[in-house]
């Protein structure tokens, strides 16, 4: 499913995903202050390590996130997905390699544009902190 956004083609959301926590008003100001990129199947985004300078919004696609440090599972991610918002958040380097698993597109959005939207929106921040403690719990548990 799909639908039209500024023209551009985009995927629906994932349930539960960044984009699918926005309103169409939210997602018309993120799309404002960012430029669509797009990458084939098996590129890498990228880097574990690298510092990032934006975060990205994935629109269509799925890609693979993976981390050398901590030995987890890589993750796969798809539309609505938000990437690189720790490295944006704390300042330190990219926490994970992220690679295409088929044709994508994502909304690139310069790390000042990206932090200058949660800081006038304060609810979107309580948001995005009660998912990661809500995974972080479960990841947890699972590992007593």
């Amino acid at each position: 499913m799909s639908s039209t956004t500024m023209g551009q083609t985009t995927s629906v959301p994932e349930p539960g995903s960044f984009l699918a926590m926005l309103t169409t008003d939210e997602r018309n100001d993120l799309m404002a202050g960012g430029s669509v990129r797009a990458w084939a199947a098996g590129e890498t985004i990228f880097q574990e390590e690298d510092h990032g300078t934006s975060v990205l919004i994935l629109l269509s696609g799925q890609v693979q996130a993976s981390s050398m440090d901590d030995g987890s599972v890589p993750v796969v991610l798809g539309p609505g997905s938000l990437l690189g918002e720790i490295s944006a958040i704390n300042g330190q380097p990219r926490s994970a390699t992220v690679r295409t698993l088929e044709p994508t597109r994502a909304l690139v959005l310069p790390i000042e544009e990206y932090l200058a939207f949660l800081q006038e929106r304060s609810q979107i921040p309580i948001a995005l902190m009660r998912r990661y403690l809500e995974r972080s719990i479960s990841i947890d548990c699972t590992r007593i």
